[in-house]
């Protein structure tokens, strides 16, 4: 399983076929992004991951717009990780490789 993580602040210089842009947080910058960031995705073992609530309105609204896309996110990671096989890796991205021999 892997783990796609909400970033905050995804620089406005990053490919937008590296996330799937969110509403902005009340802690993201100007002209910055919010979003499910495909390069910083990483392997997790099922039994270390707690569930996320979303209690607030704004996660309800986010778990909403993520339930809507869920098909298109699924696809665009898929992209990605097919490339990251095929060695085309963004400079920032985590090294997956190396997080799969830790765990």
């Amino acid at each position: 399983m892997y783990w796609i993580p909400l970033r905050s602040n995804i620089s406005p210089n990053a490919p937008k076929d590296q996330y799937f842009p969110l509403p902005p947080r009340s802690k993201t910058k100007d002209k910055h992004f919010h979003g499910v960031h495909y390069i910083k995705m990483f392997p997790v073992d099922r039994t270390k991951v707690h569930k996320f609530h979303t209690d607030t309105r704004y996660y309800k609204i986010i778990k909403t717009i993520l339930d809507k896309n869920e098909a298109e996110i699924i696809a665009a990671c898929q992209q990605y990780l097919d490339d990251y096989a095929a060695g085309k890796r963004p400079l920032f991205a985590t090294n997956i490789d190396m997080l799969i021999e830790v765990l």
